[in-house]
């Protein structure tokens, strides 16, 4: 597979992602903290789970199973270094959200933060739908524009550029009618 999500190394995401042009890795992590305050699922995929961010908000005395989904295998590595320890139902599948095959085994919850802009909606919807237990609760952060900066903002950490010619932000009113037709 070709995806430039396997080309960027985990130090640069990390260090990328909470500059202060970019404050991404901030915001993310307080939409998740504020998901689990509201809903408190007993099981949780997070899609698109990278090296952890937001973990620190699972309260595992709500939440005992989390699934960590993400294509890039590195990502998967340091994740697991983080809080297998603390999570004892920590679940890490390295998957593509959009393959035929993709299934977990369903959840209460997904939290998805700027995954879609990077996949074909419509098969990961798909998918995300069968991975859902009756009554489940799907949240997704989806990047809008900016009149000040690129979709992938330019830092010094460059792999991140890789991701610049796939990036295709969508539009929420078209997410939603997406996820209301399938």
């Amino acid at each position: 597979m070709n995806n430039p999500w396997l080309k960027i190394p985990a130090t640069d995401y990390e260090a990328h992602m909470p500059l202060p042009q970019v404050a991404q890795a901030q915001a993310l992590n307080k939409l998740m903290a504020s998901a689990l305050a509201q809903y408190a699922p007993k099981s949780l995929a997070v899609i698109g789970c990278t090296t952890g961010n937001g973990f620190d908000r699972i309260d595992t005395s709500h939440t005992s199973r989390v699934v960590g989904v993400d294509i890039n295998p590195a990502f998967l590595v340091i994740l697991k270094a983080g809080f297998a320890h603390r999570i004892s139902l920590l679940e890490l599948i390295e998957a593509d959200i959009t393959a035929p095959d993709f299934e977990i085994e369903p959840v209460a919850m997904m939290f998805a933060g700027l995954v879609f802009d990077y996949v074909d909606v419509v098969s990961a919807m798909k998918n995300i739908v069968r991975c859902l237990s009756p009554g489940g609760i799907f949240l997704s952060v989806l990047q809008l524009p900016s009149a000040v900066s690129a979709p992938v903002t330019p830092t010094r950490y460059k792999s991140l550029e890789l991701l610049a010619p796939i990036i295709n932000l969508v539009p929420p009113f078209e997410f939603t009618d997406i996820c209301a037709s399938v």
